[in-house]
């Protein structure tokens, strides 16, 4: 295993350029349709143990946002269209909350202690 010290501005070049040298596969960790499907686990865990209580609203961290996507598909897909899913990040890293006030994904610098709700942009 080799560790590369990047800046986060130029992560995802680093990360396309090892895939291509390397002939890697990359699966995204926020923004991969397998993997938000994946997440949807999450959501029928939820489901699982509200048990009878059918769930007025969700609060789900919210990183890049795809295991938000995931959960939230879940939750109203099998039976909860009613169910209001929020998702919550950080003041210091809230990529998410920028791109849907500018329409599109935002790259910006973040700080947060909360490393796994940081990334450079949300998906």
């Amino acid at each position: 295993m080799e560790v590369q010290l990047v800046p986060v501005a130029n992560l995802q070049d680093a990360v396309d350029r090892n895939v291509r040298e390397n002939g890697m596969t990359f699966l995204h960790s926020f923004d991969d349709l397998a993997v938000i499907a994946g997440h949807g686990s999450l959501g029928f865990e939820i489901l699982e143990q509200a048990g009878e209580v059918n769930p007025d609203i969700i609060i789900i961290a919210c990183g890049g946002g795809g295991m938000l996507a995931g959960a939230a598909a879940a939750v109203k897909l099998s039976g909860h269209p009613e169910c209001r899913v929020y998702g919550v990040e950080p003041e210091g890293a809230q990529t998410m909350y920028q791109s849907f006030q500018h329409g599109c994904p935002v790259a910006m610098a973040v700080s947060t202690i909360a490393t796994g709700l940081q990334p450079p942009f949300s998906g």
